[in-house]
């Protein structure tokens, strides 16, 4: 399957560990390493532009104070899918929600704000290549 470069946006803690910025479908991720989403969640999220990128570092960062954001350049697997999605172990299957990406970005408009509806991609696996900023 073809990959493609983004980026991805997530927590840089002082160890050096990268976790997604999503607190519903946290993920841990590596350098050259492809991380594949969860089996109960949906696919993983990131950037096709940089500038996309740094802007939605720069909204999340208005909201949680005190959060490391680091941008790493990334190798992706375009995703099939169309939402988001995640099973909540609390929830019936047929319950648990799937967030169509038009959706996420209305219902937290304040962190996509100024983001190209065609610069956010989903993705079946995230690599991350470089640390950017």
């Amino acid at each position: 399957m073809d990959t493609k470069i983004g980026y991805k946006v997530v927590w840089k803690y002082q160890n050096g560990h990268c976790y997604s910025s999503s607190s519903i479908a946290c993920k841990r991720y590596f350098l050259n390493r492809f991380v594949k989403r969860g089996k109960n969640n949906g696919p993983l999220c990131l950037f096709k532009t940089l500038k996309a990128a740094k802007k939605y570092r720069l909204n999340f960062k208005q909201f949680n104070f005190g959060v490391v954001l680091k941008i790493f350049k990334a190798e992706y697997i375009p995703s099939k899918d169309k939402a988001l999605w995640y099973k909540d172990p609390f929830l019936n299957p047929v319950e648990s929600p799937r967030i169509a990406l038009k959706d996420l970005k209305k219902n937290f408009k304040e962190i996509f704000f100024g983001i190209g509806k065609d610069n956010t991609v989903l993705a079946e696996k995230v690599k991350l290549k470089e640390e950017v900023e």
